[in-house]
C-alpha cells in the first residue's frame, strides 16, 4: 500500500508534537484511510480530546482545518509517486542494491518538490537578492552541501563564505550583520552545533534560510524562510543520502533562480573565473 506524504510528514512531525498532538498523529497514522469516514466529533469522541484541539492540530501541520486534512487524505492529492519501502537486505542482489539506491534518490527528489511552496522559493531568493554577503553552513553530511553551495554561489557576484571548523564560523558571522543572509543546512534542525550557529546570526540580525527535512524543529521556526528536504526513513544510512540528494538539489534551484534574476551581474562574474580558471590549465604542447 503507498504512504502519502502526509503520513510521512507526520512521522517527522512526531518528535516535536506535544503528547496530544502525538496522540491525534498516532490515531491518524494508525488508520489514515479511516479518518475519510469520520467527522471531528467521531475522531474526538475516540480519543477522548476537544474538536478545538483537533481543529488547531490540523492547523500546525498545515492545513486549514480537519476538513482540508481529510480531503487531502481522501483524494490522495499527494501520493509518493513510488512504492521504494522495501529496505536493503542481505539477499540482495549488488544490482538490486544499487536499483533501490536510485529508487530513493528518485523518490526524495520527487517528494522534496511537492513540499516545496512557490512563495517561500520566491521569498529566498528576494534574501539572496537584497544580500551583499551570503555564508553557508552545515555539519556533517550537510556541511558537504553547504560547501557545495558556496562552491556554486561564489561564482556569482554574491560575496560568499564558508568554512567547517565551527571556531571559524561563528568569528566569520562577527562580521555579518542586517545586509547579509546565510544558508543553514540541517537533516534535523536539531543539533547542537547547528543551533548555536543560528542564534549567532540571528543576534546579528542575518536573515537565515534554512533547509531541513523537520519543518518544526528549532532551525526551522527561527529561519526567516524554510525550504523541506523529504528523505524516506531506511537503514545503512539510505536517509542521509537521500537527504542530501534533496538538499542538492534545493541548493540547485535557489543558484539557478538567482543567477536568473541577476543575469548581467552573474554573467560578468561568471566570466571572470572561467578567465582565472583557464591560467591554471596546462597549455597543450602537442
Amino acid at each position: 500500500m503507498e504512504t502519502s506524504l502526509i503520513e510521512m510528514k507526520l512521522k517527522k512531525l512526531l518528535p516535536h508534537l506535544s503528547k496530544k498532538e502525538q496522540i491525534i498523529a498516532e490515531y491518524i497514522l494508525k488508520d489514515p484511510h479511516a479518518i475519510v469516514h469520520h467527522s471531528i466529533s467521531e475522531v474526538a469522541d475516540s480519543i477522548g480530546m476537544a474538536e478545538s484541539t483537533i481543529f488547531r492540530f490540523c492547523k500546525k501541520i498545515g492545513y486549514n482545518g480537519y476538513q482540508d486534512l481529510k480531503i487531502a487524505l481522501a483524494t490522495g492529492a499527494i501520493k509518493q509517486t513510488d512504492t521504494v519501502h522495501s529496505d536493503m537486505s542481505d539477499e540482495d542482489s549488488y544490482f538490486e542494491i544499487a536499483k533501490k539506491t536510485f529508487q530513493a534518490a528518485i523518490k526524495s527528489i520527487n517528494d522534496t518538490f511537492k513540499f516545496i511552496k512557490e512563495e517561500d522559493i520566491a521569498k529566498a531568493i528576494a534574501i539572496l537578492d537584497q544580500s551583499k554577503t551570503v555564508a553557508f553552513f552545515g555539519y556533517g553530511a550537510s556541511g558537504i552541501v553547504a560547501l557545495d553551495a558556496y562552491e556554486k554561489f561564489i561564482r556569482t557576484s554574491l560575496c560568499c563564505i564558508h568554512s567547517f571548523d565551527k571556531h571559524t564560523q561563528l568569528m566569520q558571522i562577527t562580521h555579518l550583520g542586517i545586509q547579509d543572509c546565510a544558508v543553514i543546512i540541517s537533516h534535523t534542525g536539531m543539533s547542537k552545533d547547528t543551533l548555536e550557529i543560528c542564534r549567532a546570526l540571528k543576534e546579528q540580525n542575518v536573515k537565515i534560510i534554512a533547509i531541513t527535512g523537520y519543518p518544526l524543529s528549532r532551525l526551522a521556526k527561527d529561519a526567516d524562510v524554510c525550504l523541506i528536504s523529504v528523505s524516506e526513513e531506511v537503514t545503512y544510512e539510505s536517509q542521509a543520502l537521500a537527504a542530501r540528494i534533496s538538499q542538492l538539489s534545493l541548493i540547485d534551484a535557489l543558484f539557478i533562480n538567482y543567477c536568473m534574476e541577476n543575469s548581467d551581474s552573474s554573467y560578468t562574474s561568471l566570466q571572470n573565473i572561467r578567465k582565472v580558471s583557464a591560467k591554471t590549465k596546462f597549455e597543450n604542447h602537442t
